[in-house]
């Protein structure tokens, strides 16, 4: 079995605290009104905005959430990666 371990850095920046964030806002515009009470055309919108959660300089589209990162957490996955790499060395 390979592991990409470059891969899973790229994947494990994004849950870095000590990286700065990415300084862009997202726009999220929703309704809460039942299309059955007030047709969707008649109702007020609520506009809001929301920081992006991705390192500065990331990859791909801003993006307000993320997956959790659970078990067994991002300090344990840094060191099993750096262990990883010296292995491979």
């Amino acid at each position: 079995m390979t592991i990409d371990i470059q891969a899973l850095k790229d994947k494990l920046r994004e849950y870095d605290k000590s990286l700065p964030k990415c300084q862009n806002r997202i726009e999220r515009i929703e309704s809460y009104v039942y299309d059955r009470i007030v047709p969707r055309e008649v109702s007020t919108p609520l506009k809001s905005y929301h920081p992006c959660c991705r390192p500065e300089g990331h990859s791909g589209a801003c993006s307000d959430t993320r997956h959790a990162l659970g078990w067994p957490g991002y300090e344990v996955l840094k060191e099993l990666i750096e262990i990883a790499e010296k292995g491979t060395e």
